[in-house]
């Protein structure tokens, strides 16, 4: 079953709603994210939030099927909200996602039907499996477009009221930001300390890696990491206790996350110390060889395997980490850890953070 033309007519005119235009082509994600290292404050980035939130809008959706939601023609979305409004539009790459794990239909099927024009195949998986799903939907729109299709489970939490909160919490002159990333969907802040750890020729600095999402693309997160300034490099550690906070958006109160990032932060000074004497022990741990030595084919072919093996990284980024360890850094671990977290800024943000984050876990192993 379809949602049917005169349920939406009679709706129309009983509640004289005006459908708003619909654009060709949906306006999110930003496909291209990449970290921004161009200095920036915080006042900056609460700016950009404010602004964003004054331009999304949240709608309910009561027992979804197809009398009340549906894929339309213009590889979008019409539904009818919990006061009887009718929404028409366009919908993220993401969010269509979204929709499709709900009713189980694959992500990546719906975005090839879109990708080669057979809206109608779409549109027969999306309606048909609508048929019995009779679920509650949150939907979260920006500036008339659908960024998340959630549940009525999900916990507001939202990316100007976490940057407020890290505004409160955060001793500001002594951190500053050193890379960002924030649009409808995604922030992610790194908040470097201005202090210089104490480690010979080394400019690394100890930081608080922030990641949250307002449509559920991940958790809110606090992390230790360390960034070393020279080459923008970052590393997230995750283990011994590196997670500061970590929480999904569901059951969470801005309040909570408040009281738990005001916690968490006593364990800063904790984590830089050991962060020094984990480089430290990392900058003694030879790899193979030394800085300038040769390395035969076969050792060669055996650690790129290895870095491979490691970071899943192509044969030739793999490469590219053991070039940087043999050129610019050592064939020390600290060396490989370095070159897996510069080869990462070839990536854009979710692989590079999985990069650093395996560099992390190096770091500690």
């Amino acid at each position: 079953m379809k949602l049917k033309r005169k349920v939406v007519e009679n709706n129309i005119k009983n509640n004289v709603v005006e459908l708003p235009v619909v654009s060709e082509e949906p306006k999110l994600p930003d496909n291209f994210e990449v970290i921004n290292t161009e200095n920036i404050v915080l006042d900056s980035l609460l700016e950009r939030s404010r602004e964003m939130s004054m331009n999304c809008s949240d709608y309910n959706v009561v027992s979804a099927s197809p009398e009340n939601l549906r894929f339309n023609d213009n590889a979008g979305i019409t539904y009818i909200d919990e006061f009887g409004n009718i929404h028409e539009s366009p919908i993220s790459h993401y969010a269509l996602g979204q929709l499709g794990t709900k009713i189980g239909v694959p992500a990546r099927y719906l975005e090839k039907c879109v990708a080669s024009g057979r809206i109608d195949l779409a549109q027969d998986n999306v309606n048909s499996w609508l048929d019995g799903y009779n679920k509650d939907l949150f939907i979260r729109e920006y500036m008339g477009n659908i960024r998340g299709v959630l549940s009525s489970k999900y916990s507001v939490c939202d990316t100007d009221e976490i940057l407020r909160v890290v505004d409160d919490t955060v001793d500001l002159h002594s951190y500053k930001i050193k890379g960002s990333f924030l649009n409808p969907e995604r922030l992610h802040v790194r908040l470097v300390s201005k202090e210089m750890l104490p480690i010979d020729g080394e400019d690394l600095f100890a930081g608080l890696f922030i990641d949250s999402s307002d449509v559920g693309r991940n958790m809110l997160t606090v992390q230790f990491g360390i960034y070393k300034q020279v080459c923008t490099n970052g590393l997230v550690v995750s283990r011994a206790g590196g997670i500061l906070f970590q929480q999904k958006h569901i059951g969470i109160t801005i309040e909570e996350f408040h009281e738990g990032l005001k916690a968490s932060l006593k364990n800063v000074s904790l984590l830089t110390d050991n962060a020094i004497e984990w480089v430290k022990l990392a900058k003694s741990k030879k790899m193979f060889g030394g800085k300038n030595s040769a390395v035969s084919k076969e050792d060669m072919e055996e650690f790129i395997a290895r870095i491979r093996s490691t970071t899943m990284l192509s044969e030739e980024s793999a490469t590219k980490v053991l070039n940087l360890m043999q050129t610019k850094y050592d064939t020390t671990r600290w060396g490989f850890i370095n070159g897996i977290t510069e080869v990462a800024q070839d990536f854009t943000l979710e692989k590079r953070l999985d990069l650093e984050r395996i560099a992390g876990n190096l770091l500690v192993a």
